[in-house]
C-alpha cells in the first residue's frame, strides 16, 4: 500500500501536467496563437506587452505547413519559448470555398504581405519588431532545435537597429564593423539590393582586401561574397582566390563548383557584358570569336569556350531573340559538354527547365527548334530515372511539346504516363495540362516574344 502511495505521489505532478497542457492557456501548451481582427490590433497588442512579432503565412494546400502545425507548434518547449517574446499570428495566404470570417477578414492583409515582402513559398516566416518592422524572415519546414534557433535569430537586438544604421549609411556614415550584417539585412528584409550592392562594396574594399587570405577565407565570408558575385571584380582577393584555388574554396564552403561560378560570374560582367548597353543587345551578332579569345588569353585556367557559350545562349534567350541560334547553342552545350552523374539538378533545370526544353514549347514558334527540344526532353528521360517526380516533369515536357507539334494522341499517352508516375492533385498542373489537350485547347502561352503562334 506505501508503494502505491509513493507512486501515487510522484505520478500526480506528471498527471496534473497532463491535464494541465489541455488548457486553453496552459504554460505547458505550445504557440498562443493571437485572435487579433487585423494588423493594428496586432501592433497595439505587441507595443503593449514590449514582444515581437511572428506571422506564419501558410497555405491551405502545403504539406509542410500542416506538418509544423502537427509537429511543431504545439511543442512546449517552442511555445515557452515563443508566448513570452512573440504576438504569433497565423495568415491563411490562399482561399478556399470553406474559410470562414476569420480566415476573409485576413485575405487584404495577405495579399499586402505576398507582394511586400515577396513571398513565393509556404511555410514562409515573417517576424517584426514591436513597431512593425521586418527583423527576420525563413521558411520551410523546421525540425525543433532548427525553429527554436530561429526564434534567437528573430529576437536579435542588433535587429531594430539596423534600420537607423540604413538610414545612417545613405547620409555617407559607415561602420564597418557591422556593414556586413547591415548589407545582408538591407538586401534580405528591407529589399533595398542597390543600397546592399554598396554597402557589399565598401565591405570588400575596406574590410576583406586588407585582410591575408588565411584571415578572410571563411565560410561565412565565401558565401556572403558569393552572394552578391555581382560587384565582385577580378581585382578583388576572393576573385584572385577563386580562379587560383578553386577547390579550395569550394572546400570551405563545401558545395562544388561556387569558385568556378564566381570566377565566370565576375569575367562575363567585365568582359562580355560590353556587348550590351543599358541591359539591351547592340547588335546580333556580336564578335564572338575574339571575345573568347580575349578571355582565353586573360584568364587561361578559365575554359573560355565553354563560359561564350554559356554567355551565348542567354544572349538569344533574353537580349536578341533568335531560337534558331539561341537552339545551336543550346545543343552545342549540350553535347559538347554533357552532364554528369548525379544528373539531378542540372538535367532537371537546364536541359528540361525553364533554361531548355520546357522554355522552348512555353514560348517558342519555331517547328525545327520544338523538335529539338523534343530531343532535350528525351534526353532528360533518359538521363535522370530515378526520381519519380521528376520524371513525370520530363514525360509532362514531352507531352507538351508533341502536343504543340500537332501529335495528339502520342501526347495524351505520354502525358497519361506522367499522371501514373506521381500522385497529383486534382488541381495539379499535369492533369490541367492532360485535360486540355483532351479538349483540344492550347496549354502554353499564346503570344510569343517572336514571331507568330503556331
Amino acid at each position: 500500500m506505501k508503494q502505491l502511495m509513493l507512486l501515487g505521489i510522484v505520478c500526480l505532478p506528471l498527471l496534473m501536467i497532463a491535464q494541465d497542457a489541455t488548457k486553453p492557456n496552459s504554460k505547458y501548451q505550445g504557440i498562443a496563437w493571437t485572435s487579433a481582427r487585423n494588423w493594428n490590433e496586432v501592433i497595439t497588442q505587441a507595443k503593449a506587452e514590449n514582444k515581437y512579432i511572428f506571422v506564419d503565412c501558410y497555405a491551405t494546400w502545403c504539406g509542410p505547413c500542416k506538418k509544423m502545425d502537427q509537429d511543431i507548434y504545439p511543442l512546449p518547449r517552442v511555445g515557452s519559448s515563443m508566448n513570452g517574446s512573440f504576438i504569433s499570428l497565423k495568415v491563411q495566404m490562399d482561399s478556399t470555398l470553406n474559410d470562414g470570417e476569420e480566415i476573409k477578414r485576413w485575405y487584404a492583409y495577405a495579399g499586402t504581405l505576398m507582394k511586400e515582402y515577396q513571398i513565393s513559398g509556404f511555410p514562409t516566416y515573417l517576424f517584426f519588431s514591436p513597431d512593425g518592422k521586418l527583423v527576420h524572415k525563413d521558411g520551410g519546414y523546421k525540425e525543433e532545435v532548427d525553429f527554436l534557433r530561429l526564434l534567437d535569430l528573430a529576437r536579435d537586438p542588433k535587429k531594430p537597429m539596423y534600420y537607423a544604421q540604413y538610414e545612417a549609411f545613405k547620409e555617407g556614415k559607415k561602420d564597418y564593423s557591422t556593414l556586413k550584417e547591415l548589407a545582408e539585412f538591407t538586401n534580405n528584409l528591407i529589399g533595398d539590393r542597390t543600397t546592399a550592392k554598396k554597402m557589399v562594396r565598401e565591405y570588400i574594399n575596406h574590410v576583406l582586401n586588407k585582410l591575408a587570405p588565411e584571415v578572410f577565407m571563411t565560410k561565412e565570408n565565401l558565401e556572403f561574397l558569393i552572394s552578391f558575385t555581382q560587384v565582385i571584380s577580378s581585382k578583388d582577393k576572393v576573385f584572385v582566390m577563386a580562379y587560383k584555388f578553386p577547390r579550395v574554396v569550394d572546400s570551405i564552403v563545401e558545395w562544388s563548383g561556387d569558385a568556378n561560378a564566381l570566377v565566370f560570374n565576375v569575367i562575363k560582367r567585365e568582359q562580355l557584358d560590353k556587348v550590351l548597353k543599358n541591359k539591351k543587345a547592340l547588335q546580333k551578332l556580336p564578335n564572338w570569336d575574339r571575345l573568347q579569345w580575349s578571355i582565353a588569353q586573360k584568364y587561361p585556367a578559365v575554359d573560355a569556350r565553354k563560359l561564350v557559350l554559356e554567355y551565348k545562349i542567354n544572349y538569344y534567350k533574353d537580349y536578341f531573340i533568335d531560337w534558331e541560334l539561341w537552339a545551336r547553342y543550346k545543343d552545342e552545350m549540350i553535347n559538347r559538354y554533357p552532364p554528369k552523374p548525379a544528373y539531378n539538378l542540372e538535367v532537371f533545370m537546364e536541359i528540361n527547365g525553364h533554361g531548355g526544353a520546357w522554355h522552348a514549347f512555353l514560348h517558342c514558334p519555331d517547328k525545327a527548334v520544338l523538335l529539338k527540344a523534343l530531343e532535350w526532353a528525351e534526353l532528360a528521360i533518359e538521363l535522370d530515372s530515378e526520381d519519380k517526380g521528376k520524371r513525370a516533369e520530363y514525360f509532362d515536357t514531352k507531352a507538351n511539346l508533341l502536343y504543340k507539334l500537332g501529335k495528339k494522341e502520342e501526347a495524351l499517352r505520354i502525358e497519361k504516363e506522367a499522371l501514373e508516375l506521381f500522385p497529383h492533385t486534382p488541381n495539379s498542373e499535369h492533369l490541367q495540362n492532360y485535360q486540355k489537350m483532351q479538349l483540344g485547347e492550347p496549354t502554353w502561352e499564346e503570344s510569343f516574344p517572336n514571331g507568330p503562334k503556331l
